[in-house]
């Protein structure tokens, strides 16, 4: 059997496994009487966040290749309002330069959760800058949230902890 035949069997089980998992952990919440409940209200006050990952720097969308990729740093403070509204002061720092100043920059967005899931979303808007989205995963009952960028170009991922 060749070497591309062994991986793509590799990953089939692989995927195979991980959704047996998904299911059993399903099936153990159900039968656990899983009880934790998440929503826009309480998800709410100030969270610590660090990220980290590599964007993008190519103007072209369709060139992905590892040498545009460029390493990306975030510290921020996040507060959740508790009615799907949020704020934001971040320092960033891609590729070695902090981005813009040492100052931390302030934006506004809003999120969503789905409780049924404890999974949400998050939209950052910067004054006269990008918008930015990534998808959440609300745990220990709203006291941890991780999250993964959904905008092209963007491989980054972190967890925000209430402080």
């Amino acid at each position: 059997m060749g070497s591309s035949k062994i991986i793509v069997v590799m990953g089939i089980v692989t995927v195979g496994l991980l959704f047996e998992l998904r299911s059993n952990v399903g099936q153990l919440r159900a039968s656990a009487n899983f009880t934790e409940t998440c929503s826009a209200e309480k998800l709410f006050g100030r969270f610590g966040s660090a990220t980290t990952g590599l964007i993008n720097s190519s103007s072209d969308p369709s060139a992905v290749t590892l040498p545009t990729f460029m390493p990306f740093a975030e510290a921020a403070t996040f507060v959740f309002h508790g009615n799907g509204n949020l704020s934001v002061a971040s320092t960033a720092n891609l590729a070695g330069q902090i981005s813009p100043t040492a100052t931390p920059t302030a934006a506004e967005g809003t999120y969503t959760v789905d409780p049924a899931t404890c999974t949400g979303t998050m939209t950052i808007s910067v004054p006269n800058g990008p918008v930015f989205h990534r998808n959440l995963v609300i745990v220990d009952d709203a006291k941890e949230v991780d999250f993964v960028s959904t905008d092209p170009g963007f491989v980054i991922a972190g967890s925000m902890k209430r402080e």
